[in-house]
């Protein structure tokens, strides 16, 4: 039987028709194929001058030592997650360079997946990657996660932007291995609860304790970041160990041990100069918490040089007064900071501006303040590049007030303001040979409640969601890939990752050169005459061709 259309026609004709036909779904197989093997065997010539979609020798070299060090397990189960379908990521050429990189890289090293997922239609998928319930993980967001650890990163971070933001050029390879190393340093971090000094704590190896009872709840916060738990007494170690993420000095009832002695001896290091040291040389974190009506000189001390200072009393504030159900302690509700240059809404701004967020509350707590005189910041001496930060975390209502005790109304410590009732100092290093940014932290709040079981594990209130935020950005062991792969300083042979050829650098003929044309940085791999004679030539082969058999078939029908 025939076909219906061919009916009638001439041998030829059907002919042709097969043959046009059996073209156009050969086309469609070939071009099915072809996208199938560019996102997925990655079979595409990397015809862009920069090098955009070609993993570079150091990439590899250092990405190999990462995931496949020498001696060692290799490691696994490194997931790149994309926040869009793949039709999407390619279509937007800032994502489709990073996606490119990524396949690139999980066709290298077995230890590498890469995984899209549409949050718009499945917004589910990425919950566990949320700090806070009602935290914001957009379509441009890439997760790079390994085991219970992850980081966020937006599309833009793996471009280096000019002052008037254009594309200055493609750092991924920088940024994506500087991710890898940071996953991968400590494997195990750990948060040690400080102890000999009356602290409350959670000891793992008595979990049934009274004071592992009431620190339960912090417990359960910083198991679900990724850490293990341990206990630690100061005077017994020489050093704060290596595995610290975190150190915690919660409720402390005696000061920090010193010994006038021990200052002739040059190998002396006080308890305060050990967490010092920590949080300088290692970028450590501290979380310190101490009940408003406790006095500690030697922390109060050390934390003061950090721009941290302890007010006298108790705080009220008839306004945000929450009235419990099941004590007489003074609740107060904190006041979300909300503005767009506070370091508290950089932690939850999203959460915050929610009209149904819940409130974090405070009981019975004391404020905090600057220490630093002249302001917030404080240049550290004899550098320019080394800041210690001030910033109030989260705070009153300014009508707020303090009195020397819950009970007392009449004997005021601090008259009607803003107080602050958490904050956070900031250690801000600028490293001259890699143009990269360090932090050390502290976070300090005044209530002996403040990581009870009995507010932290309260789900009416924010706390929880709120310190999950915190702890996921400040106990981070940040690490950085090496200055030669493309750190941003001056001194990196790439300063700055594969270059926007036709914006910043000078292309002379087909070399690129460094600033100052001292020495060439690459051969700037952009098509050739010829290379763009042969690529023209083989796109137009299929309708080339279709078109020579159809003049034939025409050809014969009609003359022959």
């Amino acid at each position: 039987m025939k076909i219906a259309f061919l009916k009638g026609k001439s041998r030829h004709t059907r002919v042709f028709a097969a043959l046009t036909v059996i073209a156009v779904v050969l086309i469609l197989i070939l071009n099915i194929l072809f996208s199938h093997l560019g996102l997925h065997s990655l079979a595409y010539l990397d015809l862009t001058p920069e090098g955009y979609y070609t993993l570079t020798d150091k990439m590899e070299e250092y990405c190999r030592g990462i995931l496949e060090p020498e001696g060692k397990e290799k490691i696994e189960n490194i997931k790149i997650t994309f926040c869009r379908d793949p039709d999407g990521l390619v279509k937007d050429f800032e994502m489709r360079v990073t996606y490119f990189m990524a396949l690139a890289l999980a066709k290298r090293f077995d230890g590498v997946t890469v995984e899209t997922v549409n949050i718009k239609y499945n917004p589910t998928a990425v919950s566990a990657y949320k700090t806070t319930s009602r935290q914001d993980i957009k379509p441009t967001d890439i997760i790079i996660s390994y085991g219970s650890k992850y980081r966020i990163a937006t599309s833009d971070s793996f471009w280096t932007a000019n002052s008037d933001g254009s594309n200055f050029s493609y750092n991924g390879e920088y940024k994506m291995a500087s991710i890898l190393a940071s996953l991968t340093a400590i494997n195990a971090p750990v948060a040690y609860f400080v102890t000999d000094h009356g602290e409350s704590y959670y000891d793992p190896a008595q979990p049934e304790s009274e004071t592992s009872i009431k620190n339960a709840a912090f417990a359960d916060l910083l198991t679900e970041r990724g850490m293990q738990i341990r206990t630690l007494k100061l005077s017994e170690v020489d050093a704060i160990p290596a595995d610290c993420a975190i150190l915690i000095i919660n409720n402390p009832t005696v000061d920090l041990a010193t010994d006038p002695d021990g200052y002739s001896s040059i190998s002396y290091v006080s308890e305060a100069e050990k967490i010092d040291r920590y949080l300088i040389d290692s970028l450590g974190t501290l979380m310190v918490n101490k009940a408003y009506d406790v006095r500690l000189p030697v922390l109060e001390s050390l934390l003061a040089e950090w721009g941290i200072a302890f007010g006298t009393g108790v705080v009220k504030d008839e306004d945000r007064k929450y009235e419990s159900p099941v004590d007489n302690d003074y609740n107060i509700l904190g006041v979300y900071d909300t503005g767009e240059e506070s370091l508290g809404s950089a932690y939850y701004g999203s959460y915050a501006g929610l009209s149904s967020a819940p409130d974090m509350l405070f009981k019975n707590t004391g404020y905090l303040y600057c220490s630093y005189s002249g302001g917030t910041v404080m240049p550290e001496p004899g550098t320019f590049t080394i800041d210690k930060n001030y910033g109030p975390f989260i705070g009153t209502t300014d009508k707020a007030y303090a009195t020397i005790s819950v009970e007392d109304e009449g004997n005021r410590t601090a008259n009607e303001g803003y107080k602050a009732l958490a904050a956070i100092s900031a250690r801000t290093s600028l490293d001259d040979d890699t143009g990269e940014t360090t932090y050390a932290y502290i976070f300090a709040s005044n209530s002996e409640h403040f990581y009870s079981q009995e507010v932290l594990g309260n789900p009416a209130f924010a706390n929880y969601d709120i310190m999950s935020s915190v702890i996921s950005n400040i106990c981070r062991t940040e690490r950085h890939a090496s200055i030669e792969l493309g750190g941003t300083s001056p001194n990196s042979p790439s300063f700055g990752g594969k270059q926007t050829v036709d914006m910043t650098l000078r292309d002379y003929a087909e070399e690129i050169y460094s600033p100052d044309a001292s020495e060439v940085i690459k051969i700037n791999r952009a098509f050739t005459p010829a290379a763009r004679g042969w690529f023209t030539a083989a796109v137009c082969v299929a309708p080339v061709s279709i078109l020579v058999l159809g003049l034939v078939v025409f050809i014969r029908r009609k003359y022959l």
